[in-house]
């Protein structure tokens, strides 16, 4: 028999995986060794930041910037850690595979994956 509610819900699950992948790219994109390259500066110099300590070659506004980045990276991945396919699973009560199901009736297919884990059609 099929259980309409746990599509209608798997179907909410796979939208709201789909709106946390831009959440995840945003959060990767203040990772700290992002923000490291962003200031042309070492990983160690935006830890130090971060800690509100002086760092070689950032000035007090530098790092406060990257306080203020780190913050936002810190919101969004805990964000992004509740739409995650587990996460959304336990929330919805719906298997994971339910989900995936749903994300391959709509041909989704993730951009954070690495192009060399994409199946190529023959």
């Amino acid at each position: 028999m099929i259980d309409h509610l746990e599509k209608m819900r798997a179907r909410k699950a796979a939208n709201d995986y789909m709106a946390g992948i831009p959440v995840r790219q945003q959060a990767d994109e203040l990772s700290v060794k992002k923000l490291a390259a962003k200031f042309a500066c070492t990983v160690y110099a935006v830890n130090r930041a971060l800690e509100n300590m002086p760092a070689p070659g950032l000035t007090y506004e530098d790092g406060k910037l990257i306080r203020e980045c780190y913050a936002e990276h810190q919101r969004l991945s805990s964000l992004a850690q509740r739409l995650t396919m587990n996460a959304l699973s336990k929330h919805y009560g719906i298997p994971v595979g339910a989900i995936q199901v749903e994300l391959d009736l709509k041909g989704f297919v993730n951009p954070m994956r690495k192009a060399d884990d994409r199946v190529v059609p023959a």
